[in-house]
């Protein structure tokens, strides 16, 4: 009968223990989700910048050195081009 005991409270060990775990990785995950979801929303924002924002004043994406104010499909553009030519999105060099 003790043995019994000793694996069902082992049992109950390892099943709490991975519930634990269960929910800890999908805390992670929604978290990691709701991050994205924000970024998305802040680069749909940027997207859809009016191009005189510079002038009117506000948040804006920009290129220089031709300091231009990017928005929509050319926003994309500047962004994949800049990805894809490996530029840290820090201080625009190469990192």
């Amino acid at each position: 009968m003790s043995e019994l005991y000793f694996w069902t409270a082992f049992a109950f060990v390892i099943g709490a223990c991975a519930g634990v775990m269960v929910v800890a990785l999908c805390n992670a995950a929604a978290e990691g989700d709701r991050r994205f979801e924000r970024d998305a929303a802040r680069y749909a924002y940027l997207r859809m910048r009016p191009l005189d924002t510079i002038q009117r004043g506000g948040v804006f994406a920009g290129l220089v050195p031709a300091n231009v104010v990017l928005n929509g499909d050319d926003l994309d553009a500047a962004v994949d081009a800049a990805m894809a030519a490996g530029l840290d999105s820090n201080h625009g060099a190469a990192p």
